[in-house]
């Protein structure tokens, strides 16, 4: 149960993970998509450091871990060394004629109880902007200054009422939250999952399906795979089901099922022998994108220049079964959380009707053309190009 995940054959799944990216760049199918920008990386980087932070496991006294060795899973569970190939293009597979590993240093282990291993998350599981005012008490009293309600970070000469730092926040939390699914997501999922899941914010009002029976903690496929943190050992076909994909039991089906290019096919079946063998993180980031409409990119004068417009075909930035994980995610962590923004839950105080709809005429762009002096021009679609 501790163990790394084995092949269907004779053969070790970490080797496979070793060999796995020479052959996907030698004629695969690259999934660049020219019409975002860098920030829309980085925004996506950004929510992932908000709610997901996953510690390498340590020794018996806290201390790093050694796992260059090859040997060293031998040693402890904890180190899961990958074999560098002897005609590998970019890493020595022997120094001094001792074979030489990739140090892989294992996330640390959430359970004490008998199952299959799954990784702790030590931030908060909500969208609440841990990445600002910490994920405990301890870290939220180490930004702040303890003095008129300000951070450490402030130094605007305001003299702000106590209460003014919790009224902040809350604020500041719900348009981080209204730009995640209002602009954001779409960009991932595209219109039929935003639907599907009930992802699109109102336009009035407030969301009404919240619910104690929905869990927002996060899937270990969602923060180990979906999300691009790490790589996956969870189950590999389960997630193609889920997502309304026909389950495939060769390559070749594969193939037939035209979610993932040809090429990109034979470069798997290369490396892995057995179709369920394919690491969902793997899987998912081989998926062709969804595709959308043409649309219109307004750059309008919210900088106080001049506008213009350009069109250009939507990718969206996902497959179907990374999609599907992403969403399912999103709607828990909407429905799951009592302070969401939309939310008006019994004895929790949410916005007011008119905080509600000040949010919502927010965007991405107005807040970094408010609060940026360098910035001149911006395009009213913030992530794309």
């Amino acid at each position: 149960m501790m163990q790394a995940q084995k092949a269907k054959v004779d053969a070790q799944l970490e080797q496979i993970r070793g060999d796995l990216l020479m052959e996907t760049t030698k004629g695969a199918t690259p999934g660049f998509d020219y019409n975002t920008n860098h920030f829309y990386m980085q925004f996506g980087q950004w929510i992932a450091h908000d709610i997901i932070h996953m510690p390498s496991s340590v020794g018996p006294k806290g201390e790093n871990l050694d796992c260059s060795s090859c040997n060293s899973s031998f040693i402890t569970d904890n180190c899961s060394p990958i074999f560098i190939p002897a005609d590998d293009e970019y890493f020595p597979s022997k120094e001094n004629d001792i074979e030489k590993c990739m140090r892989f240093t294992r996330a640390l282990n959430a359970q004490d109880i008998l199952g299959e291993r799954i990784q702790i998350n030590q931030n908060t599981h909500y969208l609440d902007l841990s990445v600002v005012y910490g994920s405990d008490n301890c870290e939220a009293a180490l930004v702040r200054s303890f003095k008129n309600g300000e951070l450490k970070t402030f130094d605007n000469g305001y003299v702000l009422p106590p209460q003014a730092k919790q009224e902040t926040r809350r604020v500041n939390i719900a348009q981080y939250q209204h730009h995640v699914y209002s602009e954001y997501l779409p960009k991932v999922l595209g219109d039929p999952l935003m639907r599907q899941f009930n992802l699109k914010p109102r336009t009035k009002g407030y969301h009404t399906r919240y619910s104690t029976s929905i869990e927002a903690t996060l899937s270990v496929e969602f923060a180990a795979a979906a999300f691009r943190f790490g790589h996956s050992q969870v189950r590999k076909n389960l997630p193609r089901k889920m997502a309304g994909l026909k389950k495939v039991d060769t390559f070749d089906e594969l193939k037939n099922d035209s979610s993932i290019d040809d090429a990109n096919v034979e470069a798997l079946k290369k490396v892995y022998a057995d179709v369920n063998d394919i690491d969902l993180y793997t899987g998912i980031m081989l998926e062709k994108a969804n595709e959308g409409g043409s649309v219109r990119s307004h750059h309008n004068n919210i900088c106080y220049l001049k506008w213009y417009n350009i069109y250009f075909i939507i990718s969206f930035q996902i497959g179907r079964t990374g999609g599907f994980i992403i969403a399912e995610q999103f709607s828990a962590l909407k429905r799951g959380d009592r302070f969401f923004y939309e939310n008006m839950v019994r004895r929790t105080r949410g916005l007011l009707h008119d905080e509600l709809k000040a949010i919502r005429q927010t965007t991405l762009s107005k807040v970094i053309c408010e609060n940026s002096k360098q910035t001149k021009i911006i395009g009213k679609n913030i992530f794309s190009v």
